[in-house]
C-alpha cells in the first residue's frame, strides 16, 4: 500500500506512526523540533488521513505497509517511533522484519491484548465508546463544525478529545461533511486493533525505549514481564505530567527523551 506521508528536516531518517484516529499531522511539532538533526517521515497509516482505505486492518498488514514504505523511499536503518496503535505496528514490524531499523520508541502502549475472553479492559471500553459515538455522528447531515462538536459533546466530554477526533471530518466540494478515515473498517476491526502483538521470538538485538504517560493507564507495571520477554534490550521512561497522548501533552520533554535515545 502506497501510504501518504509528510517529510520534514535533514539527517538520519525517523518514521513516526500515529495512533487510532490520528494522522501524520499529529507529529508536526515533534518533527519540526527534530528537523535540524533528523529527517522525519510521518505517514498516514491505512484507513487514516490521505492514505488508501482497505477492509483489512491488522498489525500484520500494517507492518507490511511500513516495510513497503521503507523500501519505496530507500530508507537506510531508520528509527521507528509509534504511539498507541502505531506503537503496536512498530512492535510487530521489528519482530517480523529484524535488522531493518536502528532503534524503536513505543509510546504509552503495551504489546498485550486490551481484551480477554471475559471482557474488555477500561482502555478498550473507552475506545468502544469513542467508535460508537463517531458511528452515531453522521457528519453528512451536519451544517457546520460547531454542530458536529455539539453532537459529539453529548457522548465525549473532553474537548481536546473531540477536537482530535473531528480532524477526521472534512468538507466536500458540495459543502457537506464526510469522514476522511475509513470509519467502517476501523469499527469492524476494533477487536483486532485491541489484540496483542504477535511475534516469532524476542527482538534481542533491538534497543527499545518505552515512554509512559504518568496520568495514563495504558502501560503499567504488570506489562513489564511481557515487554522484557519480547524486547529484552528495553528501557522505560515516564513523563509524569502526560496522559495517553504523551507527545502532545508534553512535547518538549518527549522530544528531549527521543532525541537522547537516538543519539
Amino acid at each position: 500500500m502506497d501510504l501518504y506521508f509528510q517529510k520534514t528536516g535533514v539527517g538520519n531518517p525517523v518514521i513516526f506512526l500515529h495512533g487510532l484516529f490520528g494522522s501524520s499531522v499529529n507529529w508536526h511539532g515533534v518533527a519540526r523540533a527534530l528537523a535540524g538533526r533528523f529527517t522525519s517521515y510521518c505517514p498516514d497509516l491505512r484507513n487514516h488521513g490521505r492514505s488508501p482505505h482497505a477492509s483489512v486492518h491488522d498489525y500484520e498488514v500494517m507492518a507490511d505497509d511500513i516495510y513497503e514504505f521503507i523500501r519505496r523511499h530507500q530508507l537506510s536503518r531508520p528509527f521507528l517511533v509509534g504511539h498507541s496503535m502505531g506503537g503496536k505496528v512498530a512492535m510487530r514490524f521489528v519482530l517480523k522484519y529484524p535488522g531493518i531499523v536502528s532503534g524503536m520508541v513505543v509510546v504509552d502502549i503495551s504489546p498485550r491484548a486490551y481484551k480477554s475472553l471475559t471482557g474488555y479492559d477500561p482502555q478498550a471500553i473507552e475506545l468502544l465508546n469513542i467508535v460508537n459515538a463517531l458511528d452515531d455522528l453522521h457528519p453528512e447531515t451536519a451544517s457546520s463544525r460547531e454542530e458536529l462538536e455539539q453532537r459529539l459533546a453529548l457522548a465525549i466530554g473532553d474537548r481536546d478529545m473531540r477536537n482530535f477526533l473531528l480532524k477526521n471530518v472534512r468538507r466536500t466540494p458540495g459543502g457537506s461533511f464526510q469522514w476522511i478515515c475509513n470509519l467502517k473498517a476501523l469499527k469492524e476491526n476494533l477487536p483486532v486493533i485491541l489484540d496483542e502483538v504477535k511475534g516469532d521470538g524476542p527482538a534481542r538485538d533491538m534497543e527499545v525505549l518505552f515512554i509512559k504517560g504518568g496520568r495514563s493507564t495504558y502501560l503499567s507495571g504488570s506489562d513489564i514481564p511481557l515487554i522484557s520477554k519480547m524486547f529484552p534490550n528495553y528501557r522505560l521512561e515516564e513523563i509524569k505530567e502526560a496522559g495517553h497522548f504523551v507527545p502532545f501533552d508534553q512535547p518538549g520533554k518527549f522530544t528531549a527523551l527521543i532525541n537522547s535515545f537516538f543519539s
